[in-house]
């Protein structure tokens, strides 16, 4: 089973990605309003869960801390 990506985004829809690129294309069409998306990433096969924040000035994905 490959790594999971859900997107969280402003209006609270969470969308499942097929990777990180395809997830900054959704975030991307998604920073026109004041929430910085939501990415949580749950690596193959278990193990801690990654989430990071879009950042709209780099338009990049940020560790949260």
């Amino acid at each position: 089973m490959p790594d999971l990506y859900l997107l969280k985004l402003s209006g609270g829809e969470i969308v499942r990605c097929a990777n990180i690129d395809d997830a900054k294309v959704k975030a991307i069409s998604d920073v026109g309003v004041i929430f910085e998306p939501l990415l949580e990433i749950t690596p193959q096969g278990g193990g801690p869960m990654l989430t990071m924040k879009f950042d709209k000035a780099s338009q990049d994905w940020i560790p949260e801390s």
